[in-house]
């Protein structure tokens, strides 16, 4: 699994992010990876997503599934966490992660689109992430906020590399 972090942290040298077509993605074990070139600059897109029905939520009964996506942005790796129902906002909310028997960690995150997405861009979080996932298979992550309630997900972290 040590390839996602290579693949995600060399990937954003010249790639901007675009959005994810279902239908121009290959699956690599639980992960979707874009094949399409970017229209822009000519050079292949930089994007992997996995979803898990594994989320809950304490204002949902039956929780949505939760998508994980890794990508550039603005030339920079980035992780997307993403729901569909309202999550928190950046200022009264916040996400932790833990990656199997590892230590949990807390990283700075933004809440984006309407409340329903996590963005870690801080490239030492970035790092710190994607290093942690390439060593394991399990992720839990929570999201706490003040008017939300708090929300949870498993999705598997296989790396985008690893074929099963």
């Amino acid at each position: 699994m040590a390839g996602a972090a290579v693949w995600l942290l060399a990937a954003c040298a010249r790639n901007p992010f675009v959005i994810i077509s279902p239908y121009n993605t290959t699956p690599s074990g639980d992960w979707r990876i874009e094949k399409q070139v970017d229209r822009i600059t000519g050079a292949p897109v930089s994007n992997a997503f996995l979803t898990s029905r594994q989320a809950a939520s304490t204002a949902a009964l039956v929780a949505p599934p939760a998508h994980l996506q890794l990508a550039c942005f603005k030339q920079q790796p980035s992780v997307l966490i993403a729901f569909d129902f309202k999550i928190g906002s950046t200022r009264n909310a916040e996400l932790g992660y833990r990656f199997e028997d590892k230590p949990g960690h807390e990283p700075t995150v933004r809440i984006i689109d309407a409340y329903p997405r996590a963005f870690i861009t801080e490239p030492d979080e970035v790092t710190r992430f994607v290093n942690e996932m390439a060593t394991t298979d399990m992720l839990y992550m929570r999201i706490r906020s003040l008017n939300s309630g708090r929300t949870s997900a498993l999705p598997p972290a296989k790396s985008p590399d690893d074929e099963d």
